[in-house]
């Protein structure tokens, strides 16, 4: 008889099947914003900052696997523990200094989805974004919304790395030396300290990682995804295909733009990267990579603010909710306005919310995440010494991306 303790072994399809929560918060934090941080990335440092974006990727998978197993083990998403143990008022500050940061950002988002359409269809960006807008708004209010908003979030993350990697094959490849130098941590420049920081608190927001344990409620994980290797395996596929992405679009930026000396500071100075690897094919090419990248956080950002909003308010928050599916309308709605109002650049003062947002629920979570894994109502399941010391240098890191944020706010930097 077979030993029932025994570990069945998972085949790529089980894994396929039984993971999604960390590729849905994969498609939202991979944004045109993220895209053109990874080709600055390259064209100023080269392969410099490799080192960097594997860090930054493994501080959000550490994250990732503690609130997992937290949210299995209590059977509560992180505000929701947050509320059960801490008190409301915690909950509902969390709650709503993360929504609101998911707000801010939807601008750029409806903007991306807009500059993306103009590359591959003769429109103007704001029909654009309006279209794509939509297409959201349908997946939404549709049936069964995790299961299709999981797969939509496959396809879009797929699409991100077939074209990006395309892009890196014609441009002729990285270096392989230069690659193995930018895995020893370097700072290359003064700036690129501060550039750390802005690429960790972007990549590694906590405000993604507490969402995700309420898409691993939806997805009705147990124990036996904690044992059977599950729950690693989302890990593994949600912050591993951020750092994919980003590290094919920054050897390409590196391979192409740094050798020429030619500088990117915004979404449409992509072209030019593009136009040298595939000439004419450039803005179709670009247009399907952009559109994957907004589109999947235009759509993701508005349920994430939606749910961690209620979630903060002490309200059980679902995809299928009829207050989520209305309050991520609303969150669409503001963003397409502001955006149309503002341009599609993101307006000083929603960068500033943004800002604020981070400098507070950064550190707050950070540290109410480390006090949730460590309760004794986690059994067997509690944090390890080794994962807090891991956490506390995560920790630590995000602290320091706050302090970054603060002197940003006051102006200093």
């Amino acid at each position: 008889m077979a030993d029932k303790n025994t570990k069945k072994k998972l085949s790529a399809k089980s894994i396929l099947a039984k993971t999604g929560p960390g590729i849905i918060m994969a498609a939202a934090a991979v944004g045109t914003g993220t895209v053109t941080t990874s080709a600055i990335l390259g064209a100023r440092y080269e392969y410099g900052m490799v080192w960097m974006v594997i860090l930054a990727l493994l501080m959000r998978g550490i994250y990732m696997r503690s609130t997992y197993i937290s949210q299995v083990v209590l059977g509560m998403p992180v505000l929701d523990s947050v509320n059960a143990f801490y008190g409301r008022t915690l909950c509902a500050i969390s709650g709503f200094v993360c929504a609101f940061g998911c707000i801010a950002y939807e601008v750029g988002n409806f903007s991306g989805c807009g500059i993306s359409m103009s590359l591959l269809f003769p429109m103007d960006w704001k029909l654009g974004g309006v279209i794509m807008t939509v297409v959201c708004v349908v997946l939404i209010f549709g049936k069964s919304v995790y299961r299709r908003v999981e797969k939509a979030m496959k396809v879009c993350v797929f699409i991100m790395i077939l074209g990006f990697f395309i892009a890196l094959v014609f441009a002729g490849g990285p270096s392989p030396a230069g690659m193995v130098q930018g895995l020893v941590p370097s700072l290359p420049d003064a700036d690129a300290l501060f550039t750390m920081l802005a690429f960790i608190g972007s990549c590694a927001a906590i405000s993604g990682v507490v969402y995700g344990t309420h898409l691993s409620k939806e997805k009705k994980w147990s124990k036996e995804d904690i044992k059977d290797g599950t729950i690693t395996w989302d890990v593994i596929l949600g912050a591993g295909s951020i750092a994919v992405i980003v590290l094919l679009v920054l050897l390409t930026s590196a391979k192409v733009l740094y050798p020429q000396g030619i500088m990117v500071s915004e979404v449409s100075d992509l072209t030019t990267l593009f136009a040298t690897i595939v000439g004419s094919a450039a803005p179709y090419l670009l247009g399907i990579c952009l559109l994957a990248a907004s589109t999947s956080s235009l759509l993701v950002s508005a349920q994430m603010g939606a749910t961690l909003l209620l979630a903060g308010f002490g309200r059980e928050a679902k995809m299928e909710d009829n207050d989520v599916k209305f309050l991520s309308l609303a969150i669409l709605v503001i963003g397409a306005v502001t955006a149309f109002v503002f341009g599609s650049s993101s307006p000083t003062q929603v960068l500033l919310i943004a800002n604020v947002c981070a400098v507070i629920n950064a550190p707050l979570l950070a540290v109410l995440i480390i006090m949730i894994v460590n309760r004794k109502e986690m059994g067997e399941y509690k944090s390890s010494k080794l994962n807090n010391v891991a956490l506390i240098i995560c920790c630590l890191a995000l602290f320091a991306v706050t302090i970054y944020n603060l002197l940003k706010l006051l102006g200093v930097i």
